[in-house]
């Protein structure tokens, strides 16, 4: 049974939308799935209490904890973030994308330390929040975790920030187009892309374009779980500069919006094979089988 770990917050999200998906699809008939928060688990007897999802329906039950577990959630409160690195590191368990946000300018040091992806990295500087004021015209900023490309006045005076210029790349209203990719591990561990947001207002992209990003995609989630391996899931953002060159400038883990985006469609399938093929792949590992990918 696959653990997945998810947070009050979004716990009913993503037990409508896995019972959703295991109840109408035959693909999924002999799976299931348990759902659960950080604050569920018992680490003292070693149990954790949650919803149990099959074709069957769904339960409330209290069960040991599973030994492969995908976890959708960021963690930002102290006590969180240390009862998810306990679990992490239990003898026994494997924690999918057991981090969601990185540090940007690290991600872009790693990818530049690769021949194969250091020319999709565009030129950037980092830079404290007091410094960039000095940066508004002609360039954009991003986080220090990647997830907000404009509106930084809430953050503190500690986060670094990512500085790109602007020249050269194809914008639109004066801001970069943005164009979002997933990447997500299936048979075997292979990397694989779904389509996200890769068709923005204004960009009638070619064949030709859009295998481009999506081997830049798959190489950099690649490269990137080198370095951070148990990354199973992967959402990278790419812009374009005017010859039609995409170029990263984040890549982080799960995205939530894939969940409201692409439960009815090829996408949200493609999602669930991936997982429970990775899943299995991750099985055979435990149980000490060969590993064809690393």
């Amino acid at each position: 049974m696959l653990g997945i770990l998810s947070s009050t917050a979004k716990k009913e999200t993503h037990l409508k939308y896995f019972y959703h998906m295991l109840n109408s699809y035959i693909e999924y008939k002999d799976k299931s799935m348990f759902v659960f928060t950080i604050d569920d688990i018992d680490f003292l007897n070693k149990t954790v209490s949650g919803n149990s999802i099959s074709k069957d329906g769904m339960e409330f039950i209290k069960t040991s904890i599973p030994s492969i577990i995908f976890n959708l959630t960021h963690h930002r409160k102290r006590t969180s973030i240390k009862k998810a690195r306990k679990l992490a590191s239990r003898a026994g368990v494997i924690m999918i994308n057991e981090k969601n946000r990185f540090k940007q300018y690290m991600i872009m040091e790693m990818l530049s330390s690769n021949m194969q992806t250091q020319d999709i990295v565009l030129k950037y500087k980092t830079r404290m929040k007091k410094d960039i004021e000095k940066y508004k015209d002609g360039f954009f900023v991003l986080s220090e975790k990647g997830y907000d490309y404009s509106n930084t006045g809430h953050l503190s005076d500690k986060h670094k920030f990512i500085i790109f210029n602007k020249q050269d790349l194809l914008l639109h209203n004066d801001y970069p187009i943005i164009i979002t990719l997933y990447a997500q591990r299936g048979i075997e561990g292979a990397w694989k892309v779904l389509p996200g947001r890769q068709n923005p207002e204004g960009i009638v992209e070619s064949d030709a374009l859009f295998e481009k990003i999506k081997l830049a995609a798959i190489e950099s989630a690649e490269w990137i779980s080198c370095f951070i391996p148990i990354l199973g899931f992967s959402t990278v953002n790419f812009v374009l500069d005017k010859n039609f060159n995409p170029y990263l400038v984040s890549l982080n883990g799960w995205d939530p919006k894939i969940l409201h985006e692409n439960s009815d469609n090829k996408i949200g399938i493609d999602f669930m094979n991936n997982l429970f093929d990775y899943t299995s792949f991750l099985s055979i590992k435990q149980r000490g089988g060969v590993n064809h990918v690393d």
